[in-house]
């Protein structure tokens, strides 16, 4: 009889540590079960964070080639270096109001400053200075007229005209 109690008790010893070595294990296992959940978590977070980062640089990176692309769009307004000087600029811009009925009384180069160009003293109709202004708009270069000054004959129609014409011109930099 003792040796069955003997063996009873020990059975009973055995399922008790066999349940608390399983519940140790199952104990263990939920921990690294937890810090597998958190571990997740703080991954999710991280890779939403690149998300955002993504979308920024893609976002950037659109802006730049906009930025870019204007750019170019400017310098191909722009003379290149070497393509066009004062006196070359001055005999187009004189030849371009002569073909438009406009009679050049007087042009200067002017050769000074950050555009060169011609001033020029002018008559004609009122429609061909507005014609040459807007054809020097629509050229595809970048040509500026910082001033202008007009005396109107409303008699015969006629306009006296003083205007400063310049170019602008790649300087060999990009500028």
């Amino acid at each position: 009889m003792i040796a069955r109690r003997t063996r009873v008790l020990l059975l009973l010893l055995g399922v008790t540590a066999a349940l608390t070595a399983a519940g140790v294990a199952a104990g263990e296992a939920l921990g690294r079960l937890a810090e597998a959940r958190a571990e997740a978590g703080r991954l999710e977070a991280r890779l939403g964070r690149l998300r955002e980062e993504v979308a920024r640089a893609a976002g950037a990176a659109a802006e730049r080639d906009a930025i870019r692309a204007e750019v170019e769009a400017r310098a191909a307004r722009r003379y290149a270096a070497g393509t066009m000087n004062p006196y070359a600029f001055a005999t187009l811009a004189k030849t371009r109001l002569s073909s438009l009925g406009v009679t050049v009384l007087r042009y200067q180069v002017v050769e000074s400053g950050t555009h060169p160009g011609v001033d020029v003293a002018a008559t004609g109709r009122v429609r061909s200075f507005v014609e040459f202004l807007r054809w020097s708009s629509e050229d595809g270069k970048l040509w500026i007229v910082p001033s202008l000054e007009i005396e109107v004959h409303p008699a015969d129609g006629s306009v006296d005209a003083r205007l400063r014409i310049g170019y602008a011109a790649d300087d060999g930099a990009g500028r």
